[in-house]
């Protein structure tokens, strides 16, 4: 009786061991999870297309006067916005690559008084080149998509935003290029979704 004992706890101990090396083995051949995320107050990353951006609907109020100015004032205080984060790649004025980014461009101004804030900045412009309005994105992206008004397309500025609040023969979320001195407008930051890898056992 005494030997089957000691037989049994031997056994027990064998089975411990051998599952412990088993998770071992799964924790060094699982791949790491890669995944992606924003500033604290910055969202969650848009799907990647091709890239993950997070965006932030950037408040102008009475109290908060340093935040008012033209677009490129704007732009300024998102890259400050950036710098103060330590967010690799730094904030600029919105950045709108795709109709996936535009949807988590609204979710961020969702709730945002359209009465109050008609307009906001988001980060495009144009340079004229070869007879004709180019337009670019302040981070340097490719212009892929566009949502102007209709036949409104560099009529008025040089300088874009977005449009939130009720526009005759407008949408809600459409762009609308402006002058870029106008100020007191609100505006959307943007910064590129980090990446970073999970633990094997978070």
């Amino acid at each position: 009786r005494k030997l089957v004992k000691e037989l049994t706890t031997v056994y027990i101990n064998m089975k411990i061991v051998v599952f412990g090396v088993c998770l071992l083995l799964l924790a060094l051949t699982t791949p790491e999870i890669s995944a992606a995320r924003c500033p604290p107050g910055w969202g969650l990353p848009s799907p990647p297309t091709p890239l993950q951006m997070c965006y932030k609907f950037m408040d102008i109020t009475a109290d908060n006067s340093n935040s008012r100015g033209s677009w490129m004032r704007q732009a300024t205080y998102c890259q400050g916005a950036g710098a103060k984060l330590k967010w690799p790649g730094g904030a600029t004025l919105a950045t709108i690559g795709s109709s996936t980014d535009q949807e988590y461009v609204m979710t961020a101004i969702n709730g945002v008084d359209p009465k109050k804030y008609p307009q906001v900045y988001i980060g495009g412009f144009n340079i004229m080149y070869s007879g004709k309005k180019n337009w670019f994105w302040m981070d340097g992206r490719t212009w892929r998509y566009s949502n102007f008004v209709k036949l409104n397309e560099g009529k008025d500025g040089n300088c874009l935003a977005l449009i939130n609040g009720p526009l005759p023969g407008t949408q809600r979320g459409q762009w609308n290029d402006v002058p870029c001195d106008l100020n007191d407008w609100s505006y959307i930051c943007s910064v590129r979704a980090k990446e970073y890898v999970a633990p094997r056992w978070g």
